[in-house]
């Protein structure tokens, strides 16, 4: 009988140990037309409202670089998520700009910010690319938001050492 008592005491921590090696991550999502993107709260300095007017325009640049911002006196690039992943981009409806600050500060140009999640490490999906492409470590994950809307979460640090920040 300590036998059985033993195995089910051991299962019993094995289950208790599972629980705390699940974590939890705060995002922020937006979206950027029909794209919602996860950003992991720890990077995120501000939300600011603008528009492209806001933005002062650079010529024979990247077309994911929408142009510089200035806020209180400091400039940075804004870049645009779904042009970097080669998606529909609608950069006219922008009314938000993410300050986002890892190696420096950018602007990500947003149309709406949604709301902040909490999301446990069990409700991550990785996501599998059967291409490798110089965009496909940006994305490695996705959970769902709402009934068939799923949130992309951006790796911010893989963002700040891709090409297109360099």
């Amino acid at each position: 009988m300590s036998y059985v008592k033993e195995v089910i005491k051991n299962i019993l921590e094995e289950k208790e140990i599972k629980k705390e090696e699940v974590s939890f991550y705060n995002f922020l999502v937006a979206r950027e037309n029909n794209e919602f993107y996860a950003i992991p709260i720890d990077y995120i300095n501000e939300v600011c409202e603008a528009t492209t007017e806001n933005l002062l325009k650079i010529p024979l640049i990247e077309d994911y670089i929408l142009g510089l911002f200035n806020i209180r006196g400091e400039i940075l690039p804004v870049i645009s998520l779904n042009k970097i992943l080669n998606l529909p981009d609608s950069t006219e409806k922008i009314k938000y700009i993410l300050v986002v600050e890892h190696l420096f500060k950018i602007g990500l140009a947003v149309e709406e910010v949604k709301d902040l999640y909490q999301i446990s490490s069990t409700n991550l999906k990785p996501i599998y690319h059967s291409i490798e492409t110089k965009t496909s470590n940006i994305i490695p994950y996705e959970f769902d938001i709402e009934e068939n809307k799923v949130s992309n979460v951006v790796d911010i640090s893989t963002l700040f050492e891709s090409d297109f920040l360099k």
